[in-house]
């Protein structure tokens, strides 16, 4: 659960729901043991109870010199008033612990069914041919004055590296979380090669979008699963090709059991730049013509940052793909072919480096004149 938005970035909602019907299987078949223990035990005390009543009797009416009418009838009232007063304090108690999770789940249900995603038109996104359109695209967030887009206007190319870039809270991630329709913005429109974003399947649409996010979420399975975590029916050879495009075939292959190694819940046998270069190669396998990432290299340190750049530029020299990246780093957002430049849920400034940085006063403070960056890389 706490990987949620990757099972829905990943399209994987199938599988994780099939899982989940496993582990409801299993628990029903421990429950109906679990009943049918309280049947045979509620079989067996009332022929227990009975027993004992017996003995009772003949102890009063033998020793304590009881009349048996009296005797008789006061046994006869207990038996029979035992198993009602047994099943009514049952009942109740089960009545009243099992209400406060039914109205949690009930409420849950209800929330959840008011939130599912809408399943859009009929059309699907299989690529990508001149470029992502945002038109005058809002969003608010509940219970916040001010609106995280307002008003935005923007356009991807396709086959080319666009680096978004602002300051914090200008809607950055919110832009990237409405092109899968993770977020639905309440006016404007977002097109794929001028077609309108909700005529296409939001099954599709999320297929041909790809997500790297700034925290690698890996699971505690083997290298070769998690890349085939983007698309379940890889074959080993596809697997092999995207860790190879992801510059991770070395470090998996020198581990103890290369592909088959488990990489600890969170990825714990890896470093910062293998994770992100893992995580990369479980985009990539998805072969989709959109690949976004959410500021993939804030995490790392140099070394790491220049391995899986280097992964990055080769994709992008190698592969048809559009890349949309959030950057904050000089090094990512200088090998960006387009900038787009967000002040206040608007794009303030778009177009090369040298353009955004003669049109942005925010770019300039951040990153400098291009004409300074040209003199630093090419002292590097």
């Amino acid at each position: 659960m706490k990987a949620i938005r990757l099972v829905r970035l990943s399209n994987i909602e199938a599988a994780e729901l099939s899982a989940l019907q496993g582990h409801t299987e299993r628990q029903r078949e421990r429950l109906y043991k679990q009943r049918r223990l309280l049947a045979l035990l509620s079989v067996l005390i009332e022929p227990i109870v009975l027993a004992i009543a017996l003995v009772m009797l003949y102890v009063a009416v033998s020793h304590l010199a009881l009349e048996m009418a009296a005797t008789m009838l006061f046994f006869f009232i207990l038996l029979r008033m035992s198993p009602m007063v047994k099943d009514a304090i049952v009942h109740r108690q089960s009545y009243l612990g099992q209400m406060a999770s039914i109205e949690v789940v009930s409420e849950r249900l209800r929330s959840l069914e008011e939130a599912k995603d809408d399943p859009g038109g009929d059309r699907e996104l299989t690529a990508l041919e001149e470029g992502i359109i945002c038109r005058d695209v809002h969003f608010n967030y509940a219970g916040a004055q001010t609106r995280a887009l307002n008003g935005l206007n923007l356009f991807i190319p396709a086959a080319k590296m666009t680096a978004i870039v602002g300051p914090s809270g200008a809607g950055k991630s919110t832009l990237v979380d409405c092109l899968p329709r993770l977020r639905t913005p309440v006016s404007g429109q977002i097109l794929f090669d001028a077609v309108a974003q909700s005529e296409f399947d939001v099954v599709s649409l999320r297929q041909a979008i790809s997500f790297v996010s700034q925290s690698p979420q890996i699971f505690n399975v083997s290298a070769a699963d998690h890349i085939r975590y983007g698309r379940p029916s890889a074959t080993d050879e596809e697997v092999r090709w995207a860790a190879s495009a992801a510059q991770a075939d070395d470090f998996i292959s020198e581990m103890s059991e290369g592909y088959e190694t488990l990489m600890g819940e969170g990825g714990i046998r890896l470093s910062g730049g293998q994770r992100q270069r893992l995580d990369l190669a479980r985009a990539l396998i998805r072969r989709a013509p959109v690949l976004v990432m959410d500021e993939p290299t804030s995490n790392l340190d140099p070394e790491s940052e220049a391995k899986f750049l280097a992964a990055l530029e080769a994709v992008r020299r190698d592969t048809p793909t559009t890349i949309i990246v959030i950057a904050h780093k000089l090094s990512t957002v200088h090998l960006a072919d387009h900038i787009a430049v967000m002040e206040d849920g608007i794009v303030a400034a778009s177009g090369t480096f040298t353009e955004v940085s003669e049109k942005s006063s925010w770019f300039r403070r951040a990153y400098g004149s291009a004409a300074n960056i040209a003199v630093a890389f090419e002292t590097t």
